[in-house]
């Protein structure tokens, strides 16, 4: 019965160290931080749904696929954002499919500009290992923010 009490004892402190591991890592960037750094080269990008023509403007990007439901999640969200401030921010959904799927959802849901990166070379550069990504860009093209948890408020707090 002594012996039980010590056991049970190491046990829980495990259990707390890999919970807290498990915490650590789950916090912990999934991508390169860019911040105050020029912003990766795009010039791959096709578009496939509403091209933008002023690609001088801010601009928040958005890597996206159709599988991933987190993303189709948000869409309604960057619908509104490009609704409310889409005069004055470029809003590019960079779809990781480009396949006639992607296009029908892209016509048919998304009211923001939507291209393809056939090479995946942009999402590449900031080592982003899971989707939805954000990136935002400067007027003047440096990283403002990068993750993968985009919040709405964040928009007036860079653009106001």
């Amino acid at each position: 019965m002594k012996q039980i009490i010590p056991t049970i004892l190491a046990l829980c402190l495990l259990s707390l160290g890999g919970w807290l591991f498990f915490l650590e890592q789950s916090q912990s960037n999934h991508y390169l931080d860019l911040s105050g750094q020029e912003f990766p080269d795009l010039s791959q990008m096709q578009f496939i749904h509403k091209p933008i023509e002023d690609l001088q403007k801010p601009t928040v990007y958005i890597w996206w696929a159709l599988w991933c439901p987190n993303c189709l999640s948000r869409i309604p969200v960057l619908n509104q954002l490009h609704k409310q401030y889409g005069n004055r921010i470029n809003f590019i959904g960079i779809s990781l499919e480009n396949n006639d799927a992607t296009l029908e959802y892209a016509r048919s849901s998304i009211q923001y500009s939507v291209a393809f990166d056939p090479t995946g070379s942009a999402m590449a550069q900031f080592q982003a290992q899971f989707i939805p990504f954000y990136a935002i860009r400067s007027k003047e093209g440096k990283v403002l923010w990068q993750g993968n948890e985009f919040e709405p408020e964040m928009i007036p707090r860079f653009f106001p």
